[in-house]
């Protein structure tokens, strides 16, 4: 199914992560300075003066082997393997804060809940393990909570609905490599619900799903991108692709041949005919068309 193939059980994050904090821990060590100002013994020679500097515009030589070593040692260019690898890491670095915060959070319920119960059982043996009918009877909803329960009960209905018919014109437009697409869209992190939702939305949502998952870095940039402008940006993948229409010739349509042509006055020309009818026809037609075209000019 679509939706359980592309929707994130954790939003992604695009922040940089793993790099480390401003002023953290690489500092150079100070300088020793116990010895600072104390004068050479007696005795010993005086330093030499340090050498001149070279005079300006005399330049040292560049070593070629230096120069190409630094090159190499510099670090690559980052490409879009490297943003999922980091993006990945973030990822995972957020769902153990979360179920940190889940476990802390449960801890805290476990302890409420053992103190309500403490306090429940002392009133149980107070009224002699009775309780009241109030507390018996489950509480109904009211009736707000029962039409927004119906909403959000419609709401996902016509979700799963909108993924399955994006599913379906999917596979029967771009038949194997519907399957491809979407196992790497899995693989770049899928979407959470709000952006799938955008994304059915569109005019073509499963154009927008193979542009996506044809284009790791197109994925990328539109997942950066804030909520509003990302939704401008899958809004503009899902229209549809005019056709193109092949403009019509200029050429004149064809002429039928004079041999076929039907004349009602009889000059029709036939190999059939003798020689003088013949060319007394012909003479007839070429001054038929003589005048008809000296009535044109005029």
């Amino acid at each position: 199914m679509l939706k359980s193939r592309l929707l994130a059980s954790v939003r992604p994050f695009y922040a940089a992560a793993g790099d480390p904090p401003a002023g953290g821990g690489n500092d150079d060590p100070p300088a020793d300075t116990s010895g600072q100002g104390n004068e050479p013994p007696a005795g010993d020679d005086p330093p030499a003066d340090p050498p001149a500097d070279p005079p300006a515009g005399n330049d040292p030589p560049v070593d070629p082997a230096a120069a190409a070593a630094a090159a190499a040692a510099a670090p690559p260019a980052e490409t879009w393997k490297d943003k999922e690898i980091r993006r990945k890491h973030a990822q995972v670095q957020e769902a153990k804060r979360l179920m940190a915060e889940k476990d802390a959070e449960l801890e805290s319920l476990r302890a409420i809940a053992a103190r309500t119960n403490g306090r429940g059982a002392a009133a149980d043996d107070d009224t002699g393990g009775n309780e009241s009918p109030a507390r018996q009877q489950p509480q109904s909803l009211s009736r707000d909570e029962v039409q927004q329960e119906a909403a959000r009960i419609v709401a996902q209905q016509n979700f799963d609905n909108s993924a399955n018919n994006a599913d379906a014109e999917g596979r029967k437009r771009y038949k194997a490599d519907w399957d491809k697409v979407t196992d790497t869209l899995k693989t770049l992190g899928g979407f959470d619900h709000p952006t799938m939702t955008a994304i059915l939305a569109t005019d073509d949502p499963a154009q927008v799903l193979y542009l996506l998952g044809s284009k790791p870095e197109e994925y990328q940039r539109i997942m950066e991108l804030p909520d509003a402008r990302r939704q401008n940006e899958l809004v503009k993948l899902g229209i549809p692709v005019p056709v193109k229409k092949t403009a019509p010739s200029s050429a004149a349509p064809p002429v039928d041949g004079i041999q076929t042509r039907p004349r009602a006055d009889g000059d029709a020309l036939d190999d059939k005919l003798d020689d003088d009818t013949w060319y007394a026809r012909r003479a007839r037609q070429k001054a038929a068309r003589f005048a008809a075209r000296q009535q044109n000019r005029a």
